[in-house]
């Protein structure tokens, strides 16, 4: 949902992928996402602590190193997800 700025369909989603498996790091990144989406900084920052919590090695450039290994395109939807995860302020 965050693909199409569907930003409170989006939060919801990640919130039930959370509860069903927090250590999944995509539904956190997705969660992080739609709270900036949505103007919600404060639950995205939490949002980007929990992840960090489950995931502590996790960082933006090791992000776009897995896609960049995996061949994955950087679309435009990409740049603005790691837009989104830097303004909640996961690292670089």
């Amino acid at each position: 949902y965050n693909h199409t700025k569907n930003y409170d369909e989006a939060k919801r989603h990640a919130l039930m992928a959370l509860q069903l498996n927090p250590r999944y790091e995509h539904s956190h990144r997705e969660y992080v996402e739609s709270c900036i989406g949505c103007g919600q900084i404060e639950d995205a920052r939490a949002g980007a602590r929990a992840l960090i919590s489950q995931f502590p090695n996790f960082s933006t450039a090791s992000l776009l190193d897995r896609w960049e290994r995996h061949h994955r395109p950087i679309t435009p939807g990409r740049v603005e997800h790691l837009e989104a995860l830097r303004k909640a302020g996961l690292p670089e």
